[in-house]
């Protein structure tokens, strides 16, 4: 903006002054309406972000926390197996005591299975945890990423305890678990042709033909629990409400104020856990949708561990020239299904596509 001033009267050029400034202060205005700016009366505005990140992340984890975890014997870990109990009983004369040749056959067989491991690696960057030191928000921040990695390790420990690529567990042939799925052995299928045959009728059938079993391998309702992915139980409950529209489901408290969904069956309530782990896979082959659901005897399978049944966490930058806080986590342990020809079932409900 450019102003004439020719007069020498000084009080007229307070005069002229004062309208420039008002005249700039207008266009200084007229600007900052139309363009926002960052210096609006010669203020900064810095962006101050509270120190709570809000997320919607899933972090329960269902198998992990569900199977207990012992000490293992070794490398490898072992253990007996049982399947039978002597026969040594006869009826006898009250005066004879005649007896049967003494039967030691229990069945017992020695079996081992490799200890595998686990590593994950993250890191906090040096500068970053300067800043959040300085903006006041290091614990949330700090305490926030740990928290997500503990849970990002456990879900992918979930995730392998059912499909890990192993196909033996005392003689591996991949560093994976060998997994839930590949372990037992029990199945059963609905064909997508038994449109008459629903989840629960079949699932009420299988836990009979194992109660009945002389071995008795399903044991007490309390060691049993069915686990199935969440749309497996979607199309459970439209089943039923199918039949009776006021159907809900029981429920069982697996533990004190832990409430889930159960099915009623020869052997009382069993709880239903929801994982969607389990998953549904399309089968191409016979065009139907296969959901697959466990039922688990949590007598007879666990987790072996060495040296601790978490994650160990260390330091992993000593040899380094950085200054990031570096972390390694490592487990060590192996999942063993116990009786996996007859404890637990692995069952397959199809659906036509």
């Amino acid at each position: 903006m450019k102003i004439n001033f020719n007069d020498h009267n000084s009080d007229s050029f307070n005069d002229l002054y004062k309208r420039v400034q008002q005249r700039a202060m207008e266009r200084l205005e007229a600007t900052t309406m139309s363009t926002p700016t960052l210096n609006e009366g010669h203020n900064m505005h810095l962006a101050i972000f509270e120190d709570t990140i809000y997320d919607y992340l899933r972090r329960d984890v269902s198998i992990y926390n569900w199977v207990p975890a012992y000490e293992a014997t070794g490398q490898p870990t072992m253990w007996f197996d049982q399947a039978n109990l002597p026969s040594n009983e006869q009826f006898s004369s009250p005066t004879t005591l005649a007896y049967k040749a003494i039967d030691s056959d229990y069945g017992r067989q020695p079996k081992s299975a490799m200890i595998k491991c686990i590593t994950s690696k993250f890191s906090v960057p040096f500068f970053n945890t300067l800043v959040s030191k300085q903006q006041g928000v290091l614990p949330d921040f700090v305490v926030k990423d740990i928290a997500d990695w503990a849970i990002s390790f456990k879900r992918f420990v979930n995730s392998k305890m059912y499909f890990g690529s192993d196909t033996s567990l005392s003689s591996p042939s991949t560093l994976e678990y060998m997994g839930i799925m590949t372990q037992i052995t029990k199945t059963a299928t609905r064909a997508k042709t038994a449109t008459t045959v629903n989840i629960t009728d079949l699932l009420e059938t299988e836990v009979a033909g194992m109660d009945s079993d002389t071995v008795n391998a399903t044991g007490s309702n309390g060691d049993l629990a069915f686990f199935m992915n969440p749309m497996t139980m979607d199309l459970w409950v439209k089943q039923e409400r199918a039949i009776n529209s006021n159907f809900r489901p029981e429920t069982a408290e697996v533990t004190p104020g832990f409430i889930v969904p159960a099915l009623r069956s020869s052997k009382g309530l069993i709880p239903v856990v929801v994982d969607p782990y389990i998953s549904v896979t399309t089968n191409a082959g016979n065009s139907s949708y296969d959901h697959t659901i466990l039922l688990l005897n949590k007598r007879m399978i666990e987790r072996r561990y060495v040296a601790s049944p978490n994650p160990m966490v260390f330091d992993f930058n000593q040899l380094t020239d950085q200054l990031n806080s570096d972390k390694l986590a490592v487990l060590f342990d192996t999942v063993i299904v116990r009786g996996a020809s007859f404890a637990h079932d692995k069952i397959t409900y199809q659906v036509a596509q």
